[in-house]
């Protein structure tokens, strides 16, 4: 992201290498550079600010470093508030300057970058097109029923697998269904022991149905899969009685 924001400013690599070297100075033209790569790596929005649970997956915490989280968020409040709403880039700067200060070391490993709503819009098409969903089963699901949708194992694997939520070789990633969504309880140690349980309980079932299960027994009610399903389908085939 930080390459293709230099592209984007005309800054040469050498410039680049200088400013990550000097641990991106305090200047206008690195505020534009890193404001430019948090809102490409979806980290960032003008308007509601920082994404918690996307930028922390840029960062690994020292392992003895119990007060990173708390040091981090006090630093942010104290370097927003003499900053304008409107000045987008320094805010963006300041935010990204806490974090390379005190939530650990920065990342540099390609990382899962979540999908914007109208990503998700083409997604949901592309699931239905390739799942060759039918048109009154779409009438159920903008009706709302959708789990039980005879397509829908299908269609969601699809979707899991185009996004990085799923592999055929290492199963579910909580991991990128977290960095989508940011509910902490993907995470917990409930969710991936439900996860377990129900890959156990399904091993000799196709991905498809092992999938679905999973998402029925451990994550319906904490990722918002079906809302975005239900509204899509509405859009589709309009408001039915």
């Amino acid at each position: 992201a930080l390459g293709e924001c230099a592209e984007y400013l005309e800054i040469p690599e050498t410039i680049l290498k200088q400013y990550v070297d000097d641990s991106y100075p305090d200047c206008a033209v690195v505020h534009k550079l890193i404001h430019c790569a948090m809102v490409n790596l979806c980290a960032w929005n003008d308007t509601t600010g920082i994404k918690e649970h996307v930028m922390e997956s840029f960062f690994a915490p020292h392992p003895n470093d119990t007060c990173f989280l708390k040091v981090t968020q006090n630093c942010i409040q104290e370097s927003l508030l003499p900053l304008s709403q409107e000045a987008h880039n320094s805010r963006a700067y300041a935010v990204f300057k806490c974090y390379l200060r005190h939530y650990g070391d920065l990342v540099h490993e390609a990382k899962f970058v979540p999908n914007e709503h109208l990503e998700f819009d083409q997604l949901i098409q592309d699931c239905f097109t390739l799942a060759n969903i039918p048109r009154d089963e779409l009438v159920q699901y903008s009706r709302g029923n959708i789990i039980d949708g005879a397509s829908f194992p299908r269609g969601f694997l699809i979707g899991c697998v185009r996004l990085g939520y799923y592999s055929l070789q290492t199963g579910v990633n909580l991991g990128t269904f977290y960095a989508q969504f940011g509910n902490r309880e993907i995470l917990s140690q409930q969710t991936r022991e439900c996860c377990e349980r129900s890959v156990r309980e399904h091993c000799d079932e196709d991905h498809a149905t092992r999938l679905y299960h999973i998402f029925r027994n451990c994550l319906v009610h904490i990722v918002p899969t079906l809302g975005l399903v239900q509204k899509y389908a509405k859009s589709l085939v309009g408001e039915v009685c």
